[in-house]
């Protein structure tokens, strides 16, 4: 049974327990299989990468018994298409933002868009607070990636600490820094208070000491990444 080709498409995907269930016909008959997506070594790749299974994935497959032998399981999976998440991404081309819920799984926030059911995982920024409300409005990114489709929130609310980083970056002030860490390969500092961290390099810095408060200005921002640059007249 295992040479025989399917045709089939995801109909559910369970995250938490590593499973999905496939939709497929046989004989004049639909019938429904799973596959183990928590089985490393029958994961299949796409260009190099596991695929994230999403609800709506068209595949072929085979069926075989599982590795003890005591059920049949999809086996040999080959991601084909999947027309909602081309439609999504179309839309995403000229209006990008959608709705939908967040999820954790696995210590991981994903969000599922409302229309589709399909998940992305969501890309927080380090000094981003999690909403209140479950349901949320999402942008999509790694467009030009399809195995690597994200998502980020729109709107997003940071702490306090971040939002005054965020005031000197636009208005160009100065910052003073303490130096609360050094490595062989790097300075770290305070920027504001000890939430919002950066870090100078070693070279160029030489003779500066834990507790130094140095003059910096907030050269790059994002809420994932901060750089910082040491003014003169230290």
């Amino acid at each position: 049974m295992g040479n025989t080709t399917h045709k089939g498409k995801v109909t559910f995907v369970n995250h938490e327990k590593k499973y999905l269930s496939i939709e497929y016909t046989q004989n004049g008959k639909v019938k429904s299989i799973n596959f183990q997506t928590g089985a490393v070594d029958k994961v299949p790749l796409a260009k190099g990468k596991p695929h994230k299974f999403r609800i709506g994935d068209e595949l072929d497959f085979e069926i075989g018994l599982t590795p003890r032998g005591d059920r049949m399981t999809a086996l040999n999976l080959r991601f084909l298409y999947n027309t909602a998440l081309e439609r999504l991404v179309n839309r995403a081309a000229t209006h990008n933002a959608f709705k939908g819920y967040m999820k954790l799984v696995d210590d991981a926030w994903y969000v599922k868009e409302l229309e589709s059911y399909l998940f992305f995982p969501l890309q927080l920024g380090k000094w981003q607070v999690l909403p209140e409300n479950e349901e949320v409005v999402f942008e999509l990114t790694n467009l030009d990636k399809p195995n690597s489709i994200g998502a980020a929130l729109q709107q997003g609310n940071f702490i306090p600490e971040y939002k005054t980083a965020m005031r000197h970056f636009k208005n160009k002030t100065p910052i003073e820094a303490v130096v609360s860490k050094i490595s062989p390969y790097a300075i770290y500092v305070d920027v504001v208070g000890e939430k919002v961290q950066a870090k100078l390099p070693v070279e160029g810095n030489e003779g500066i000491r834990l507790g130094d408060t140095l003059k910096v200005a907030i050269s790059y921002l994002s809420p994932t990444k901060i750089a910082v640059g040491k003014l003169g007249g230290e």
